[in-house]
C-alpha cells in the first residue's frame, strides 16, 4: 500500500523510486461483464420504504470496528431510513445487546461451496460495504466488495486508501463521529444518481487497477 511505502521510505531513508506499490487483488471474485454489473447496480433500489442493506466482514470484532458500524447504522435508522446490517466473520462479545436490524452470519469458509455461495449472495444483495477498522494494512475485502460494484465506507487509515477512495466510496477521518458519518451516508441515500455513479466507479477501480490480472502484469 501507499501507506506502507511512505513508512518504509521515512523509517529506512530509502529512495522513493526503489519501492513500487502493488496491492493484493481479491480473494473472492464474481466475474461480471459490463452488462451484468450495470444490471446488478440498477437493481439496487434506494428508498426509505425499502430495506437498505449494509455488509461488514471481519474476524476481530474490536479491530474491525463493529461497534462503531452498528452505531452508524442505528443513527441512519433513527433518521428514518430502513437499514439492516449483515456481519460476517465474528460474533459480538458476551452480554452485548444485539439490535433488531443486525443479522449475524458467523464465519463463512470460502473453500466450502455452501459458504461461498452464501457470501456471494450477501455481496450481490447488499447496497454498501462498511468496515470501520481500527487498523488495516490494506483491506483485501474492499477489493472483493468492489468486484460486486459495492461502494465501501471506511476510515482513511493504514492502507485502506490504496483500495477505495471518495469517488467510489466514502473515506472518513480517523475517529470521526458516528453521527457525522451517518449524515454523509444519508446524503448519498437521498441521491440515487450519485449512488449509482459511486457503484460504477467502485467496480471500475477494481476492474482497471486492483484485480489480479492487472497486478500480475504490473
Amino acid at each position: 500500500s501507499v501507506y506502507a511505502k511512505k513508512n518504509a521510505v521515512k523509517k529506512y531513508n530509502i529512495e522513493n523510486t526503489k519501492i513500487e506499490v502493488i496491492p493484493f487483488g481479491s480473494n473472492f471474485e464474481y466475474n461480471f461483464n459490463k452488462k451484468s454489473i450495470y444490471k446488478l447496480i440498477n437493481a439496487r433500489k434506494l428508498s426509505k420504504k425499502q430495506d437498505i442493506r449494509f455488509l461488514s466482514i471481519g474476524v476481530d470484532w474490536y479491530r474491525k470496528g463493529m461497534d462503531d458500524t452498528i452505531q452508524i447504522i442505528d443513527f441512519l435508522n433513527k433518521k428514518g431510513f430502513k437499514c439492516s446490517l449483515s456481519i460476517v466473520g465474528c460474533y459480538p462479545p458476551k452480554n452485548k445487546k444485539i439490535l433488531n436490524f443486525i443479522k449475524l452470519h458467523g464465519y463463512l469458509n470460502k473453500e466450502l461451496n455452501s459458504d461461498r455461495n452464501k457470501l456471494k449472495k450477501l455481496f450481490k444483495d447488499s447496497h454498501f460495504f462498511i468496515l470501520m477498522s481500527k487498523a488495516e494494512a490494506l483491506g483485501v475485502v474492499f477489493n472483493e466488495a468492489s468486484s460486486f460494484g459495492l461502494p465501501s465506507i471506511a476510515p482513511n487509515i493504514g492502507g485502506i486508501s490504496s483500495t477505495i477512495d471518495n469517488d467510489g466510496g466514502i473515506l472518513v477521518k480517523k475517529n470521526e463521529r458516528a453521527q457525522t458519518i451517518a449524515n454523509k451516508i444519508s446524503k448519498l441515500l437521498n441521491n440515487k444518481n450519485l449512488y449509482k455513479k459511486k457503484s460504477i466507479l467502485s467496480y471500475s477501480r477494481y476492474q482497471n487497477k486492483n484485480n489480479w490480472n492487472i497486478i500480475a502484469s504490473k
